[in-house]
């Protein structure tokens, strides 16, 4: 009797153990596969660039969003790494547990080349480029952009984008700080969200961190 007992004990263990396989590479499965082949390309590639074996990756897993596009979780050799990509498979950085940077890709910019029109002025935080200027608000200086007046169809070139219409003068508050007056704050929370405004001859447009737009003269 009890070496029957001891036989259904061990063959519920073994079920067990087999069961358990079954889902956890089930579960790594299904978790890998919902990372898209060009992510994963690229996380191997930035893990390689920054001195890491790819070959001891040992998953990739989705995690939850972060303000202009997907987020990923690397484990690997059972340490975790933290993925920042953009919409269009560019990896902007990768932390590890600490969120220390091992990885960041300054040339990246999140923009889909298909998205931009020949005419389009295209506006990135930290980028003067053809219409920006750094403003001197005493304790810091800002980049605003100083746009013909006029009314523009802005498209969002990032998730996440969102920007200030500002008057130009810049004044003391009864701090002795100095500021400008908003106008306008513009939220463009999805990719390819458009919004229509129009920009005076006293306003310019400033950004905020990772803000990415186009602006199209109506």
């Amino acid at each position: 009797m009890k070496n029957e007992k001891g036989a259904i004990i061990t063959s519920l263990l073994i079920i067990a153990i087999i069961v358990f396989i079954i889902w956890f590479f089930f579960i790594n499965k299904i978790e890998d596969d919902t990372v898209p082949d060009n992510i994963r390309k690229n996380i191997e590639n930035a893990m390689v660039e920054s001195g890491y074996d790819k070959n001891k990756i040992i998953k990739i897993m989705p995690e939850s969003d972060w303000q202009s596009g997907p987020r990923y979780k690397i484990d690997y050799d059972n340490k975790i790494y933290i993925v920042y990509a953009y919409d269009n498979g560019e990896i902007k950085s990768i932390n590890d547990s600490k969120m220390n940077e091992i990885y960041e890709n300054k040339s990246a910019t999140g923009i889909k080349t298909d998205t931009v029109k020949e005419n389009d002025i295209v506006l990135i935080e930290g980028q003067l480029g053809q219409f920006g200027k750094e403003d001197d608000f005493g304790s810091s200086k800002h980049i605003r952009y100083y746009l013909p007046s006029g009314t523009y169809e802005v498209k969002a070139l990032v998730r996440g984008s969102q920007f200030f219409i500002e008057k130009i003068k810049i004044t003391k508050n009864s701090y002795g700080n100095s500021e400008s007056e908003m106008v306008r704050n513009v939220c463009l929370n999805g990719e390819d969200d458009v919004e229509t405004i129009t920009l005076n001859e006293d306003e310019c447009i400033l950004l905020t961190i990772n803000t990415k737009i186009s602006l199209t003269k109506q």
